[in-house]
C-alpha cells in the first residue's frame, strides 16, 4: 500500500478493497518496511526486499484453507513486483498491473521528465528546474552504476542497480495466468505506451486485457489539462469505472474457468 502520495493512499487502496470486499473478494494489504505499522528500515529496502516481502504474502495466503485463488494487484513499481511473482510462480492466478513501466526505472525516470518538460503550460523557470533535476538524475544514476551506497536522489544505490538491471518485459513474457492492464491517458509518469508494450510482450498469458482512461494521471485521479469534465471537487477522487472494471474483469474470469 505505502510507501505511496497521500492521494493514491486515501483513494483507490482503500477504496478498491472495500468494493473487492464487498464484491465476495478476500483482500490483503500491506506497508512497505518501516511504513505505517511495518517494521524494519526503509532506507535499507531494495527492489529485491520488496519482491521478498511480497512473496511472503503470496505464502501467507498458500496457508490458508479458505483461499482458493490467489491473484496480485499492484500499481507502478508494484505492478513490476505482482509481475515478476507471476512469472516466477505458477500458483498465482492472474494479475492486475495499473500504470505499471515496461522499462527499467532509469529510462522511466529519464522518460518521465521529459515528457513534463513537453508540457506547454510550464514556465521558463519550470523547465530550467526539470533540466537541473534531469541531470541529478542522471547523475545519481551514473553514481549507482559505480557502486554508490546513496545518492543525490534520495534512492539508495543497490536500489537503483537493481532498478537497471530490472526487465519487466522478460517478466512478462514468462507470465501464463490473465492479466488486466489499466492506463490513465494523462500518464506523464508511466506514459501509456508502456501497457501497450507489456500487453504484446505477454504472448504466454491466457489472455491480456488492456483498458486506458481519457484525462486520468498515473494516481487515476482526473487531470485539470485539456479535460472539459474536470471537477475540482473530484480533483483527488477515483472515477467508480476503476473499481467497477476491475470487478467485472473478475467476475468474468470466473465464468470462463
Amino acid at each position: 500500500d505505502n510507501n505511496s502520495p497521500p492521494e493514491m493512499t486515501n483513494s483507490i487502496f482503500k477504496h478498491l478493497s472495500t468494493k473487492l470486499t464487498s464484491s465476495g473478494y478476500g483482500v490483503l494489504r500491506f506497508d512497505d518496511r518501516g511504513i505505517g505499522k511495518s517494521s524494519g528500515d526503509h532506507m535499507k529496502q531494495d527492489f529485491e526486499t520488496l519482491v521478498e516481502d511480497a512473496a511472503l504474502a503470496v505464502e501467507l495466503l498458500q496457508k490458508r484453507p479458505d483461499v482458493s485463488q490467489i491473484g496480485i494487484l499492484g500499481h507502478s513499481e508494484g505492478g513490476i513486483i505482482a509481475l515478476k511473482l507471476a512469472a516466477d510462480n505458477d500458483i498465482i492466478d492472474f494479475c492486475i498491473l495499473l500504470a505499471t513501466p515496461s522499462t527499467s526505472l532509469d529510462q522511466i525516470l529519464k522518460e518521465q521528465l521529459k515528457a513534463q518538460m513537453d508540457l506547454e503550460y510550464l514556465s521558463s523557470q519550470e523547465k530550467k528546474y526539470l533540466e537541473e533535476l534531469l541531470v541529478l538524475v542522471e547523475n545519481s544514476l551514473d553514481l549507482a552504476k559505480k557502486g554508490a551506497d546513496f545518492t543525490p536522489l534520495g534512492f539508495t544505490g543497490a536500489y537503483l542497480r537493481q532498478h537497471m538491471q530490472t526487465d519487466p518485459l522478460k517478466y512478462a513474457e514468462l507470465v501464463t495466468c490473465p492479466i488486466l492492464i489499466l492506463q490513465g491517458e494523462a500518464d506523464i509518469k508511466v506514459l501509456p505506451h508502456h501497457a501497450y508494450s507489456l500487453k504484446s510482450a505477454a504472448t504466454k498469458s491466457s489472455s491480456v486485457e488492456v483498458i486506458t482512461y481519457p484525462y486520468l494521471t498515473h494516481y487515476f485521479t482526473p487531470s485539470p489539462l485539456d479535460n472539459p469534465a474536470f471537477d475540482l471537487n473530484q480533483a483527488f477522487k477515483t472515477p467508480d469505472k476503476i473499481y467497477d472494471d476491475i470487478v467485472s474483469w473478475l467476475i468474468a474470469l470466473e465464468t470462463r474457468e
